[in-house]
């Protein structure tokens, strides 16, 4: 059993760079990662970069954890989840163990 089984961990901006390593980290210690970021394979950033969430999603399976994509624009709240803190899809068990902010404001 790995360090972090059972844990749920929210990775914000980990679409790439650093929050993408976070995020495969946490996977690979054993944790459920919900992994957010602006691109996604159905729509892309206004940046128009080439990673996903979902890409990010498979490299945390890979590891050992499971990674969850969602698509969330946080430099637009009005664009951002509406669903409380700690909350997640049913059935995904345990609450929120961890989270991280990772990304740049660019103009």
């Amino acid at each position: 059993m790995s360090e972090l089984t059972g844990q749920v961990a929210l990775v914000a901006g980990g679409t790439r760079g650093g929050g993408r390593g976070i995020a495969v980290q946490l996977g690979a210690a054993g944790a459920t990662v919900y992994v957010t970021g602006r691109s996604s394979g159905s729509s892309r950033s206004d940046l128009g970069r080439p990673e996903t969430i979902e890409e990010t999603a498979e490299r945390i399976t890979a590891a050992g954890g499971t990674g969850i994509p969602v698509r969330v624009d946080h430099s637009r709240p009005t664009r951002s989840a509406r669903s409380p803190a700690g909350s997640r899809p049913s059935g995904t068990g345990g609450s929120t163990s961890s989270s991280t902010r990772c990304g740049a404001a660019t103009r």
